[in-house]
């Protein structure tokens, strides 16, 4: 049971949401009465009360539609008519009981004012509309003045030229000439039509801007090596140094390997070339491929200052890339230092060495592991260079096998005992597995790349799999490079400066 002063308190927050709303329904009301008071005279006194704080209170019977009909009211409805037209219809029980509570006078007062608001609201567009009429209406006065002086002013020019023309004809009645010449001609001293300097300038600008355009798309769609950073970044191995190219241009298609085609030396001419590639280090040692080797030289026996290796293998991703001229090259250099240096030629499948050296191919290595030569006998010495050398011997299907053999690891131990330094010719790595049986059994493997040719992937997998093995990688060097368009193309290694030093290679001091 409720204490009086939450019953009161109750009663106090009913009548003020009877205020806000304007009406209580009758049930409300009643539920908060205790049933002793119920009576009608409490009641009626209870709804007086009400009635002058001016909340109307709605019966049971009718609660549910008139509660929906006030509500709708309160919230705006723009739909709904509370006007005494639209309850006043015959035997409507809403009506009836709003009759009884004497609610039709307050709703009928309040759809009054609703329709006094509204017509009110119209008036004001109205007046809203006249206001901008009124405003168009003087901006077109104000045109209209400014348009009738133009006119009063075009007029009265028109009447001064009309009087001028009159005294002008007045006056030429008078025969007169019809022409008269304002300027003479001249005789023109170049055709005023086509343009020919602005087409030469046009057509100049155009050319040179396709040919920059070709150049950069070019050097975008080049996937070769062009720098000695450009090899190390992305093949991580480190950059050793270069080989140049060089040829005699005198001799037809210049020497063996400046051709663009893939192509061995095969005639006479061809192979008289090539040695004279292979013998440059030695004929003339200020040059700068002779250079180029001993950098690479030094580079090699600094990978490890401590312990240098002294077995080198050369390999290469693919072909015509240059090792084979660059391991007798090599061979060369190290011999012509005073060092004990041997050639071996373990390219079995396409061997070179024999063919540089212009003497027999066999006996050689493929001899000696088979047992029809000893190690004696396969071990030949260039007088002229003082470079020891093993050809590959004679031809071989078994060439793989060969080079994993025992015999083959004792016979490098037994080189190794011999000499100070030794540099072995090997097939490509990516074409044949000879060079990665090789390469685990050397102290390093040196990687040739050749400039412009070689693509990047190739070389790439090429170090990958040599790394697979867990080989000493050196290094790797750009070979076969044109120093002249290396120049050109303004890279950041020490061989940018070709043009500069080129003669302090190749011209003698004086005395």
């Amino acid at each position: 049971m409720l204490s009086l002063e939450e019953k009161y308190e109750e009663v106090r927050q009913l009548i003020e949401i009877g205020k806000e709303k304007g009406y209580l329904l009758y049930d409300e009301v009643t539920e908060l009465l205790p049933p002793a008071i119920t009576t009608s005279d409490a009641l009626e006194e209870l709804f007086t009360t009400l009635g002058n704080a001016g909340i109307e209170v709605v019966g049971s019977a009718q609660k549910h539609r008139v509660h929906t009909l006030l509500d709708r009211r309160s919230a705006g409805s723009d739909d709904l008519d509370l006007t005494s037209s639209a309850i006043d219809k015959p035997n409507d029980p809403v009506r009836m009981y709003l009759r009884e509570m004497g609610t039709v006078p307050l709703l009928t007062r309040r759809g009054e004012v609703e329709i006094a608001r509204v017509r009110e609201q119209t008036l004001m567009n109205e007046l809203t509309k006249l206001e901008s009429g009124l405003a168009i209406q003087n901006e077109q006065e104000i045109q209209l003045r400014q348009l009738q002086r133009e006119a009063d002013t075009n007029q009265t020019l028109y009447e001064d030229f009309l009087a001028s023309f009159k005294t002008v004809a007045g006056q030429q009645g008078i025969q007169s000439t019809d022409a008269r010449v304002i300027s003479a001609a001249f005789v023109p001293t170049s055709p005023s039509h086509p343009k020919k300097q602005l087409i030469f300038l046009a057509a100049l600008l155009l050319s040179g801007l396709i040919g920059v355009g070709l150049i950069f798309l070019i050097e975008v769609l080049d996937n070769s090596f062009r720098s000695l950073e450009h090899l190390e970044k992305a093949t991580g191995l480190n950059a050793l140094g270069i080989v140049p190219e060089i040829g005699d241009r005198a001799s037809s298609g210049g020497l063996f390997w400046r051709r663009g085609k893939n192509h061995r030396a095969t005639t006479r001419k061809e192979i008289t070339a090539m040695q004279r590639i292979a013998f440059h280090a030695h004929t003339d040692p200020t040059s700068t491929f002779a250079e180029g080797i001993r950098n690479i030289s030094i580079g090699i026996a600094s990978s490890d200052v401590d312990d240098p290796p002294r077995c080198i293998l050369v390999t290469s991703a693919e072909p015509w890339e240059g090792k084979s001229i660059f391991n007798f090259s090599l061979g060369l250099i190290q011999a012509a230092s005073g060092r004990k240096t041997i050639a071996v030629d373990c390219d079995l499948r396409k061997p070179s060495l024999h063919t540089l050296l212009d003497t027999e191919r066999s006996p050689g290595i493929v001899d000696c592991l088979n047992d029809r030569a000893t190690l004696e006998e396969i071990i030949h010495k260039s007088e002229e260079t003082g470079l020891y050398y093993i050809t590959a011997g004679s031809a071989t299907k078994q060439s793989a096998n060969l080079l994993e053999s025992k015999k083959f690891s004792d016979l490098l131990e037994t080189l190794k005992e011999e000499f100070d330094f030794i540099t072995i010719d090997s097939p490509p790595l990516l074409a044949v597995t000879d060079s990665n049986i090789l390469a685990s059994r050397v102290d390093g493997v040196v990687l040739a790349v050749r400039w412009g040719w070689t693509r990047q992937n190739l070389a790439r997998e090429a170090v990958r799999r040599l790394e697979k093995n867990d080989v000493n990688l050196v290094g790797a060097m750009l070979t076969r490079v044109n120093l002249k368009r290396h120049a050109y193309y303004g890279y950041g290694d020490s061989n940018y400066y070709y043009a500069g030093y080129k003669d302090y290679y190749t011209t003698p001091s004086s005395p």
